[in-house]
């Protein structure tokens, strides 16, 4: 990258001389810059969109079991029992 740079400078330098050559290829590196910048972020948004949509589906998974665990209370004792039953039967 470095050979690459340099071999642009110097074709470029004497087409147009320093002063614009200079100012060429800071606009070159501010654009990459840019672009570095602006991907790191779309990068950054999605993972914190992966990041709110697992959230949000712990949240509706807690709820759901938290709803079933209320409606399902009273069949607690007859699990128990069929799970004892079975236990106690295996050889």
């Amino acid at each position: 990258v470095c050979f690459l740079v340099t071999a642009g400078f110097a074709s470029l330098l004497r087409l147009f001389g320093l002063p614009l050559t200079a100012l060429a290829f800071a606009i070159l590196f501010a654009a990459f810059a840019l672009a570095v910048y602006l991907i790191g972020r779309g990068v950054s948004a999605r993972h914190t969109a992966r990041i709110l949509a697992a959230k949000n589906r712990a949240t509706a998974d807690i709820a759901l079991a938290a709803v079933l665990s209320s409606q399902a209370r009273p069949l607690l004792p007859i699990a128990a029992f069929l799970a004892a039953f079975v236990l106690t039967r295996r050889p």
